[in-house]
């Protein structure tokens, strides 16, 4: 890896140069129409010659401006489960947009679980009526951030994030409900593993949740404290000191749903 970084490193300086004589000499094209948005996941980010065949392809002018930024977009996307498992060690934030279309280090316990690419180029980690979790990381206090949304089916009951998972008995649960239009954290136990007991919580449980509609969900954990917010907005917190540490995932009950870009970062 940090040959292929330091191979890089001399390419991208050697075509800032390139990019400085272009503007100059007024030859800097326009951007390639043959450019399909989102290359991730189909060629290596390091395939530098690759990228200028592309962007020259059929007799149209380099966009080296657009060359440089896709080239940066790939090596950030081609960081391996255990480079992101490493960044939450050295305490920078796991993150996964699912841009690359591959689904290493999440592991489907339950229902269907796929990328579906949306027109944008983004890659949305797709659920229906299942569970999946992240591998490598058990986790106590932390930040959870993910975009959730429902897709306009008539299944649509519940969809959200598990933290301190043990196994698919023993959890946490916080889930959005288009059906019911409220937000719930939830102990999963043996004796109600499907539902599970909503836990000692204040605020409003109540919000608007509508089909195709993104929503920001922030769990943070702290302790024997957990708070839900959406869009920036707190709906409820809550305890409960059943469990302490476990695992990250997301569950989908009785529903489609899209989630994209989650963001974990530690409390010290």
């Amino acid at each position: 890896m940090k040959n292929k970084l330091g191979i890089v490193i001399i390419l991208l300086l050697s075509t800032t140069l390139v990019l400085s004589i272009a503007q100059q000499s007024g030859s800097l094209g326009e951007y390639d129409p043959h450019y399909d948005g989102d290359m991730s996941g189909k060629i290596d980010p390091y395939d530098f010659a690759y990228f200028a065949s592309i962007y020259g392809a059929e007799g149209n002018p380099i966009n080296w401006t657009q060359l440089l930024e896709d080239v940066n977009e790939l090596q950030l996307k081609a960081e391996s489960l255990e480079e992101r498992i490493q960044r939450l060690e050295e305490g920078l934030p796991f993150l996964d947009d699912f841009n690359d279309g591959v689904l290493d280090g999440w592991t489907r316990h339950t229902g269907s679980w796929s990328i579906d690419w949306q027109d944008s180029g983004d890659g949305y980690y797709v659920g229906s009526n299942g569970l999946t979790i992240i591998d490598g990381i058990n986790q106590s206090d932390c930040v959870i951030e993910v975009t959730i949304r429902f897709n306009n089916t008539p299944l649509g009951f519940r969809a959200g994030v598990i933290f301190r998972y043990i196994n698919e008995s023993h959890y946490y649960y916080c889930p959005l409900s288009d059906h019911y239009d409220d937000v719930a954290i939830c102990r999963i136990s043996p004796d109600n593993p499907t539902f599970g007991h909503l836990i000692n919580s204040t605020g409003n449980w109540q919000y608007p949740i509508q089909s195709d509609t993104d929503y920001l969900l922030k769990v943070i954990v702290q302790g024997n404290v957990f708070r839900c917010s959406i869009n920036d907005q707190l709906i409820v917190s809550g305890s409960d000191g059943n469990y302490t540490v476990g695992k990250i995932g997301f569950r989908v009950h009785s529903a489609y749903a899209f989630f994209d870009d989650i963001k974990i970062t530690w409390i010290d």
